[in-house]
């Protein structure tokens, strides 16, 4: 018997819809946060020639949070990219669920709650003639097909949506240090990139970046380095079968309770 049919018949994805939007918003604010502090504090006082031991300790500091910004901004990017495709292809596989419920209906079969597919036409009795024997045989053959239909369409939500909780689950959005941060940082965007058929130079992951002066001073990054924008994703729905055994809300349940609800 098919599993979560009737979930990801009926699904809703507004919620999910607008966690994306509010990473997104929050991704974008880090960056502008990230380009501010740059241009308006580390800049001017590295063009002030500040100098002296408290200016280098404050300097250090200053970029230390330039650099948390960049990484925090990375994650997040992350984040919403990962979920903007686990929406994309599970819608697409809700739409290639209906699609088939509705093709098989107009067909003459029962599709129940269950996802179960049935012949509403009565089965020829032993003494039927060849031709009827016959018919029979291609009903059967095309309920077998809209069964796989509506299976195929289920393993695709659930291979979405096992893919995207794993990737979910190895951002450490917490670690925001210049090492391990911005590493960890820089493979979950990797990951995140892969998953979500984009260049992998779409989800900034160097943000931590910092660039010495001829005289020693913390220069500011140049426009290549600087925050990009958030990645606008390339729609695609192929993805390897996966057993149907999670729910398909799953992931929009647990990451809508986590969208920032201010930014």
């Amino acid at each position: 018997m098919p599993e979560n049919f009737k979930e990801l018949l009926k699904q809703d994805f507004s919620d999910l819809e607008a966690a994306i939007g509010s990473w997104r918003k929050l991704a974008k604010a880090l960056e502008e946060a990230q380009i501010r502090h740059r241009h308006k504090v580390t800049g001017p006082l590295h063009a002030s020639a500040w100098q002296g031991a408290g200016a280098s300790d404050a300097f250090v500091k200053m970029e230390d949070r330039e650099s948390q910004l960049g990484i925090a901004q990375s994650d997040v990017t992350s984040i919403a990219s990962i979920l903007d495709t686990v929406h994309v292809e599970m819608k697409s596989a809700q739409d290639q669920l209906r699609q088939s419920v509705r093709t098989a209906e107009a067909d003459g079969f029962t599709i129940d709650d269950h996802g179960n597919v049935t012949d509403s036409r009565s089965c020829p009795t032993g003494n039927a003639d060849e031709e009827a024997q016959e018919d029979h045989a291609v009903r059967v053959a095309v309920m077998e097909g809209y069964k796989n239909e509506i299976q195929f369409a289920l393993d695709e939500a659930n291979t979405a949506d096992w893919q995207g909780m794993q990737l979910l689950q190895k951002i450490d959005a917490f670690t925001l240090d210049k090492d391990y941060g911005a590493q960890a940082a820089k493979d979950a965007a990797r990951e995140a990139a892969g998953f979500s058929h984009i260049d992998e130079d779409s989800i900034p992951s160097k943000k931590g970046t910092r660039r010495r002066t001829p005289s020693g001073g913390q220069g500011c990054p140049s426009r290549r380095n600087s925050p990009t924008s958030t990645p606008t994703l390339r729609r695609s729905a192929g993805s390897t079968a996966y057993p149907a055994s999670t729910a398909t809300r799953r992931t929009a349940k647990r990451w809508t309770s986590r969208s920032p609800t201010t930014i």
